[in-house]
């Protein structure tokens, strides 16, 4: 996967701004990132769409202040995906993509 686009609408990517979305994925290698939120009653909130061989995969996610936290992800036809749980204020989420067989 080779990324197009990565924003925040709220918050900052953590590690002084250097732990963003990776420019690419390899098959079955890993990527993280990870931002959080900036000063106080804020939260986090943010996307990152990377294109693949069979369209585009795009991962949002908001972790606010109040509330619950969301993920909403897209993938391209013929693939599924499962995540981890993403409850809590410091929220760390594992999604697994696979090909349908």
């Amino acid at each position: 996967m080779t990324i197009k686009e990565k924003g925040l609408e709220h918050g900052i990517w953590s590690g002084e701004g250097n732990d963003t979305p990776p420019d690419t994925i390899e098959s079955t290698s890993t990527g993280s990132w990870q931002s959080e939120s900036e000063g106080v009653a804020t939260g986090t909130e943010g996307y990152v769409l990377y294109a693949t061989s069979s369209g585009d995969v795009r991962i949002h996610w908001d972790n606010p202040y109040i509330g619950s936290n969301g993920l909403n992800i897209t993938v391209p036809n013929g693939y599924t995906y499962n995540h981890g749980d993403i409850s809590g204020n410091n929220a760390h989420v594992t999604i697994n993509f696979l090909k349908d067989l």
